[in-house]
């Protein structure tokens, strides 16, 4: 694309997060350098300027000659694009679920697609996400889940069956249904992470006792949550969003309580208990994994040995259209 040189071979992942596996363990299988940039949280959309200045000077300072972008939000591929316009540059992206459904980034969805449409190749987390970036005339592929390996690590948890609940407080989450379910296990302890002061205050007030907040936990501490619980969960109202938080689950060998959606069927399918969201069904899926756990954790066990095999191929391909158009 541009004319100033880069340097070959060093390529750079970035991502305008505070932290999240998937570029992390996204950056590590395509042998890049994985940078968040996460500057200025409290300037509201004005929290982008930083980013954008930060993100470009770590690459004009680096001068990978690949790049991958992370998106939303849709400048961090318009930083990336603008980058390889002035050094000999290219450039792939990891666009999201919240990229197609989220009012901010749907009024975005032109430079959305005019970007797409000029990276090597833009990944999608499912099929039908990747058929709209194909209808945008770029070329989408799936990349469903990425093989990571979390440290080995602990976390102090009380005794009986324990829950680490994988939030964010998003608007998405059903966490005053997990409240509710919660209150009818009062021997089962639940750890729901995240910032707790983005929960609602009357919610907050509510908790039950055998729930705890654990506020937003280092990744030693998260990791070691994760490693130390009987089983994980993580829900959502929105059909479409890939579940990190399972991925994670799979990563450790942890059963999964999840969404009943069908793109969450199809990638999480061993080891599962799929729901409506309902405190109803909260509880009959806890009361069902806690009864019959060593057949999950064999099936959980199971799907990561699956999972492994099928990104071996998925990541050659993904490397092939890189060498393809770096040639």
């Amino acid at each position: 694309m541009g004319l100033l040189p880069t340097h070959k071979d060093r390529s750079v992942f970035v991502s305008w997060w505070r932290y999240t596996s998937r570029p992390e363990s996204f950056a590590e299988a395509m042998g890049a350098e994985n940078y968040f940039f996460a500057q200025g949280e409290s300037l509201g959309l004005l929290k982008y300027v930083p980013r954008a200045l930060a993100c470009f000077w770590t690459l004009i300072t680096r001068r990978p000659r690949l790049v991958f972008a992370s998106n939303p939000p849709t400048f961090a591929p318009l930083i990336v694009w603008i980058y390889c316009l002035i050094f000999n540059a290219r450039y792939c992206m990891d666009s999201h679920t919240s990229a197609f459904d989220r009012v901010r980034w749907l009024r975005l969805m032109p430079l959305h697609a005019f970007l797409a449409r000029r990276a090597i190749w833009a990944a999608t987390t499912n099929d039908e996400l990747t058929e709209r970036v194909n209808a945008m005339g770029a070329p989408g592929i799936s990349v469903t889940d990425i093989p990571f390996e979390f440290p080995q690590a602990s976390y102090p948890v009380n005794d009986g069956f324990t829950i680490a609940v994988v939030s964010s407080f998003d608007d998405d989450e059903p966490v005053a249904e997990i409240f509710e379910a919660a209150r009818s296990l009062s021997e089962i302890t639940f750890y729901v992470t995240g910032n707790p002061k983005k929960c609602p205050e009357q919610l907050k007030e509510s908790c039950p006792k055998n729930v705890t907040l654990t506020g937003y936990l280092s990744n030693d501490d998260y990791v070691g949550l994760l490693r130390s619980v009987s089983a994980i969960m993580v829900l959502t109202t929105n059909d479409l969003t890939m579940q990190r938080g399972g991925s994670e689950a799979i990563s450790v060998e942890r059963p999964l309580i999840t969404s009943d959606f069908q793109m969450l069927r199809d990638v999480f399918h061993k080891g599962t208990v799929h729901i409506d969201n309902s405190p109803g069904q909260l509880v009959d899926a806890i009361t069902q994994m806690q009864g019959d756990l060593p057949r999950y954790e064999s099936e959980i066990a199971e799907m990561k040995r699956e999972r492994d095999s099928w990104w071996k191929e998925m990541r050659a391909e993904l490397l092939q259209r890189i060498d393809t158009a770096l040639e």
